[in-house]
């Protein structure tokens, strides 16, 4: 049977000033495409006012780009330092642009996902409008009451932050089977090679490909993991030397208070955006060990296994153990530290909670991978001494 793949439709709503954030979601939407279409049989398609309406009447503008855009299953909101130009009804085509997304939630929460994100880089003081931040702020203020979670960031992060939580949408959504109305079903992957191929059983060159794609994606997520935690640690600390120069100074307490909820954010923030890689790595890995022993049946099956093709899967294996193991001790050092942060006050202790359970994960998928690892080689070490005691009987 042809496989069935999702396409998700991806409204893009923003003001003028962060074009480069937009350029971004465009970059990230086409990787989508060409890495996941396979592991999680869903595409997604962007529509954007620049791309996906053209001149016409209607009430006003905004409703014309909000009726020609049409339906959608997620919603991506991007704020800086503009609020945009008002229309009849709201503070601007964003906000309206907004409220009509949180309309289809208040209708049917499992037919849609609302991403709101906020650039919290400076403004350089020429473009600052006091008016358009303060606008900003209230509209922060309401969605929250409305119980919305939104996420700051600073531009050189938004990359990483928004990859990954873009996979982790699609991804929950396929897991909780939400894929309902408003989702156009492509009729086959093979659409986008050719149409219609039967699924068969894998031949050799298949399962290579799987293992040199699975590998390389889980070492991928593992090296994203590592670099995370540089990052937090650079961060962390610096938040810890402004902390004892607070305390410091005559108006120690309340920068204190303050410099304590920036660090709990942070926390939150690394948090969040190691969920998704933690949660991917180990399950690509076992994928990559499953169809490297796959391969090895298949061709022991129709007479070709080889010594030297064993001991280039056990080279392989070998490479990929000691990344892990240069990845295990620094996790492990950091999990130390993320415990020796002090417990100055509930934010801290509860987002500190949250962080280490997801260190605490990775640390015990690593080990059980070492595992894995070290029991493949000696079934392969096994498969090896089976040759060289048939060729010494022959």
């Amino acid at each position: 049977m042809p496989e069935v793949i999702t396409n998700y439709r991806l409204f893009l709503a923003s003001p003028g000033d962060v074009a480069n954030e937009r350029e971004i979601v465009k970059k990230i939407i086409s990787e989508f495409n060409d890495q996941y279409v396979r592991e999680l049989k869903s595409t997604i398609s962007l529509l954007t006012w620049e791309n996906n309406t053209h001149p016409a009447f209607g009430n006003y503008p905004q409703s014309v780009i909000s009726e020609q855009i049409g339906n959608y299953d997620i919603f991506v909101g991007i704020l800086w330092s503009r609020f945009g130009t008002p229309t009849p009804s709201y503070g601007s085509g964003t906000e309206e642009e907004f409220n009509n997304a949180y309309d289809k939630f208040n209708s049917n929460p499992n037919d849609i996902r609302i991403m709101i994100y906020f650039n919290q880089d400076g403004v350089p003081l020429n473009d600052i409008d006091i008016e358009q931040i303060t606008k900003i702020k209230k509209f922060k203020q309401n969605i929250s009451s409305l119980g919305a979670y939104y996420f700051d960031f600073s531009s050189n992060d938004f990359e990483g932050i928004f990859r990954r939580h873009i996979y982790d949408v699609i991804s929950k959504w396929n897991s909780h089977h939400l894929v309902e109305i408003s989702k156009e079903e492509v009729v086959s992957q093979k659409e986008f090679e050719d149409k219609n191929i039967e699924n068969e059983e894998l031949g050799w060159l298949d399962y290579l490909d799987i293992i040199s794609n699975k590998f390389e994606e889980s070492t991928s997520n593992i090296n994203m993991i590592t670099d995370e935690l540089s990052k937090f640690t650079l961060e962390i600390t610096g938040k810890t030397a402004e902390l004892n120069l607070a305390n410091q100074s005559h108006y120690g307490n309340n920068v204190s208070k303050q410099i304590v909820s920036q660090s709990a954010k942070i926390i939150n923030r690394y948090s969040i955006s190691l969920e998704m890689p933690i949660q991917n790595w180990y399950s690509l890995f076992l994928d990559g060990i499953d169809a490297m022993k796959n391969m090895i049946l298949l061709t022991e099956e129709i007479g070709n296994l080889t010594v030297s093709e064993l001991e280039e899967s056990r080279t392989q294996l070998e490479y990929i153990h000691e990344a892990i193991v240069n990845s295990l001790d620094p996790t492990k050092e950091f999990q130390q530290s993320i415990k020796d942060l002090p417990k100055i006050s509930q934010q801290i202790i509860i987002a500190k909670k949250k962080l280490a359970t997801r260190i605490n994960t990775f640390i015990t998928d690593l080990q059980k991978s070492l595992i894995d690892i070290d029991e493949f080689i000696q079934y392969i070490d096994n498969k090896i001494e089976g040759f060289e005691n048939s060729q010494e009987i022959i």
